[in-house]
């Protein structure tokens, strides 16, 4: 996106008035457009980032469909479909080297949310959690990730122990057996991935007592050769930010519908991310929740 558009839209979003045209009519004789889509971690058109293409795709002006791919992907699996071709675009927490292995979108479809992570903890160590206030505290136990999650890295930059596992439910069944303390989530989907994995309601809960807190976003991204794509998504999700029907799913997304009502951690641990691209550092403040 240039930066003159940045700008303008930042004037939008931190509190001039929020309105955008309505999007064009699809031409009778345009094609609809086929974009496929990865089934990440298995969530389908449950996930933010599938409704976030949905709501996209129309206000691009053209017909579209979306294609859902089949199977589970984890990150890694889902970066490796877009690479050989099979899915058209994805989303996830980026990093220098996805956006210059890949074309980025730079709007923050979670608002930074990915980086507010809430800690799923075994119920049985609750009084364990309530006793820590800082990082140097939280290094002495052991968080679990995700095979190919970025934020992996940036707690281990922390200074805190990391182990990765391959899938989502591996993650929550390992986390029950112990072999791991606790599983940092974005704030968006804390709540909603513990109650879809977890083997009962009693085993695991969110500390309410502390998060770790961290510059991150998660974007969408096309192949580079895909430029006609890119712009559509890219119009078509700066058009649902100016409208603010970008941040109404948002707010309205299950998980972060329940964080918020459940209320923050009282003790945010800030740590740094320090692999954030200069492009990503310009992206203006009003597309990120405080």
């Amino acid at each position: 996106m240039r930066r003159r558009d940045f700008a303008a839209l930042s004037l939008a979003l931190s509190g001039g008035v929020l309105r955008a045209a309505p999007p064009a009519a699809p031409s009778a004789a345009q094609a609809p457009l086929v974009v496929r889509y990865p089934n990440i971690n298995g969530m389908g058109p449950r996930g933010l980032g599938y409704r976030m293409l949905d709501l996209a795709l129309s206000g691009c002006g053209r017909a579209y469909r979306i294609e859902l791919l089949p199977d589970a992907a984890n990150p890694a699996r889902v970066r490796a479909l877009l690479e050989n071709g099979e899915a058209d675009v994805i989303d996830f927490g980026s990093t220098p080297e996805f956006e210059q292995r890949y074309a980025p979108i730079f709007l923050p479809i979670d608002r930074g949310l990915n980086g507010w992570r809430l800690l799923v903890i075994r119920r049985a160590d609750r009084a364990a959690f309530e006793n820590v206030r800082s990082i140097d505290e939280l290094r002495r136990f052991v968080a679990g990730q995700g095979l190919g999650w970025p934020d992996a890295e940036i707690l281990r930059h922390a200074g805190l122990n990391v182990r990765t596992f391959p899938q989502l439910d591996s993650l929550f069944h390992s986390l029950e057996a112990g072999r791991f303390d606790y599983l940092p989530l974005g704030m968006d989907e804390a709540y909603d991935l513990m109650r879809r994995y977890a083997s009962a309601p009693d085993t695991l809960e969110v500390t309410p007592g502390v998060a770790i807190v961290y510059p991150f976003g998660r974007l969408f991204f096309t192949r580079k050769t895909d430029t006609v794509l890119h712009d559509l998504i890219d119009t078509g999700l700066r058009k649902a930010f100016i409208s603010g029907r970008a941040q109404q799913l948002l707010l309205a997304d299950p998980g972060y519908a329940e964080a918020a009502k459940r209320g923050a951690a009282a003790l945010k641990l800030r740590i740094d991310n320090p692999d954030l691209s200069p492009e990503f550092r310009a992206i203006p403040q009003a597309y990120f929740l405080r």
